[in-house]
Formats: structure tokens, C-alpha cells, sequence
């Protein structure tokens, strides 16, 4: 089994005030977006996702949200900067190994970056303008509209995970209690159950907490440890291919990208007016009538998802606009 290690974030932007309540040193809020992309592209690259930046760069759109820093300039929320940098800088620098602690945990400057100023049972749009970091019971609209709730609890050592999450570092058992993470040979049932270094592998019913094999070594269970690797044919972890490698399926290439079966060689997904089957790279998307990579969609332009639309926004009318400032 390919293991690839997403950390994901929802990070927006906008333009920048003096006077918005940033602290720290870092990047500006209007400065975000690219820093999280910059950072995705970074660690993708340096383990083997993408050939070059170039290739990232083309896959991953940077993203364009007003609302955070309208919310700073309102007071509704500050923004650490010192604690963006923490955060992406996490994400840029984690282990290729997706059974270490930095590619398994979401770095915890990232919880930091953003806090809000509004009290339980106040308004709110969003998580970042509540002090608990939860805005609850949205309404489903353009700009959600919610009220603040309590703070998501945390479990510790010996706590029921019926409910809550487990703190770092510990796993729910099958006690529904949270429990350190096992230790080698030790039965389980998920990666996550397992201490840092280690998967749960084997066959579905003797999994265990065992080292994953690593590029170049055996892997008799099908599974390897690096983001960007796979078990071949011959039963060894092999680097995925790259556009132009050698291929004879999908999953002999990475996962941001295919198998021409014509050619036999890795290549990347189809850019603007050539074909598809579903997915397109750039500023494109795949039109599943024509099967055809065609042009984002500018505002007004009639849409069934974000992805399809030049402003990274299609509205509750099914059309592409410019994100609505919410706070």
C-alpha cells in the first residue's frame, strides 16, 4: 500500500493592514497563500512527488480567501505570524517517512496561527473568530453565519474517545479509552495505533506494529514506508515513477500523475486542450462532455464546483464569483 501524507490546511488571504493585530515575525496574512503552497510544493518535491517545482506549481492552484484578514481589521481575530512560519515551515521540512511523528501529526503552530476574540454563544462565520476555535451550527450559505461554541476537548491518558479525540501521541483502543500508541509485534488495527516509526501490516487477521520497509528493501506485506514509494511486482519498495519513467499502471507513478498505457511512461495529468478523464493541471479543468481540458470559468460563468471556476469560487447559484467577504 502507497502511503501519501496530505497535510492539509485552509489558509486565505487578503490584503494587508497595519493596524490588523498581527504579531510576530513572519509572513503577512496577504503573504499566506503562497507560503502554504510554497511549502506543500517544497515537501512534494524534495520527497519525490514531483519532479521539479515547475510540476507542483501547475497542479496546485494558491489559494484567495478575504475573510481572515477582514476579520483581523474588524478585531475579530488576530494573527500570529510567528506562528505561520512555524507551521509551514513544519510542513515543508516533514519526514518523507509517512510512519514519523512530523509526517503523522499536524504540526501545532498551525492551531496558533489564527485566534479569535468571540466568547461561547457569540456570532460568528467562521472557526478563527471564535476564542474556542469553534464556530458551530453554520448555516449553509455563501457566508455561513454560526454561533460560538465550547472548545473541542481533548482526551488524555485513560480518558474515554468515545466522543472526544485523542491527544497526541495516543490512540483509541478497543476499550474506547486512549492509550500510548503499541509498541512492535503488538496486535493492531490501524497505522495510527502504532508508535512513531512503525505501521500496523501484515494480513487482516494478524496485523502488528512492525517497521515498514523502506525504498529497496523487501516488502512481503505490500506496503511501504516513504510518501513516494511502492511494492513492485517483485515484491521490493520502489520509488514511484516521474513523467518520462518507465510504468505498466497507475500506481507505478505518482499519485500526481498516470500510466500512458500507449507509451508505458509516467506523465503528468493533461493541461489546457488536451484530453482528459478527470482530472486537469493549470489553469484548466476537465470538461467530462467534451473530455477535454478547457479554460477556467470567469465570473457569472455557470459552475458545479470551485475547481472549475478562475476565482477558485462557484457560489450557491452554481456560479463562479468572487469570495464573499464573511465576518
Amino acid at each position: 500500500m502507497r502511503r501519501v501524507v496530505m497535510l492539509v490546511l485552509v489558509v486565505m488571504s487578503a490584503c494587508h493592514s497595519d493596524n490588523s493585530g498581527n504579531t510576530g515575525d513572519g509572513p503577512s496574512i496577504d503573504e499566506l497563500p503562497r507560503v502554504a503552497h510554497d511549502a506543500t510544493c517544497a515537501f512534494s518535491v524534495r520527497c519525490g512527488l514531483f519532479a521539479s517545482t515547475a510540476d507542483c506549481d501547475a497542479y496546485y492552484r494558491v489559494g484567495d480567501d478575504p475573510s481572515p484578514a477582514a476579520a483581523v481589521e474588524a478585531g475579530k481575530t488576530s494573527y500570529d505570524a510567528s506562528a505561520a512560519k512555524a507551521c509551514y515551515d513544519a510542513i515543508a521540512n516533514a519526514d518523507c517517512d509517512s510512519t514519523q511523528e512530523s509526517a503523522r501529526e499536524f504540526p501545532e503552530a498551525c492551531d496558533h496561527i489564527f485566534t479569535g476574540t468571540a466568547q461561547t454563544g457569540e456570532s460568528c462565520t467562521s472557526n478563527f473568530e471564535c476564542a474556542s476555535n469553534n464556530c458551530a451550527n453554520r448555516t449553509d450559505e455563501d457566508c455561513p453565519t454560526g454561533t460560538c461554541g465550547p472548545a473541542e476537548v481533548i482526551a488524555h491518558g485513560g480518558e474515554s474517545c468515545q466522543i472526544h479525540q485523542c491527544d497526541q501521541g495516543l490512540f483509541c483502543n478497543a476499550d474506547q479509552l486512549c492509550s500510548e500508541l503499541e509498541a512492535e509485534n503488538v496486535p493492531c488495527d490501524f497505522d495510527s495505533d502504532c508508535a512513531y516509526g512503525l505501521g500496523c501490516i501484515g494480513n487482516a487477521a494478524t496485523k502488528n506494529c512492525k517497521p515498514v520497509p523502506h525504498i529497496g528493501e523487501p516488502c512481503p506485506d505490500g506496503e511501504c514506508a516513504e510518501v513516494n514509494s511502492t511494492c513492485n511486482a517483485q515484491g521490493t519498495c520502489v520509488a514511484v515513477g516521474l513523467p518520462g519513467d518507465p510504468c505498466a499502471f497507475d500506481v507505478d507513478c505518482t499519485s500526481f500523475g498516470s500510466c500512458n498505457t500507449e507509451t508505458l511512461q509516467c506523465e503528468s495529468y493533461p493541461m489546457l486542450g488536451e484530453m482528459c478523464l478527470s482530472t486537469c493541471v493549470g489553469d484548466s479543468f476537465c470538461d467530462m462532455t467534451a473530455m477535454m481540458c478547457v479554460a477556467l470559468l470567469e465570473n457569472g460563468g455557470a459552475c458545479t464546483n470551485s475547481g472549475q471556476c478562475a476565482s477558485q469560487f462557484c457560489n450557491s447559484a452554481n456560479q463562479c464569483a468572487a469570495r464573499d467577504v464573511c465576518i
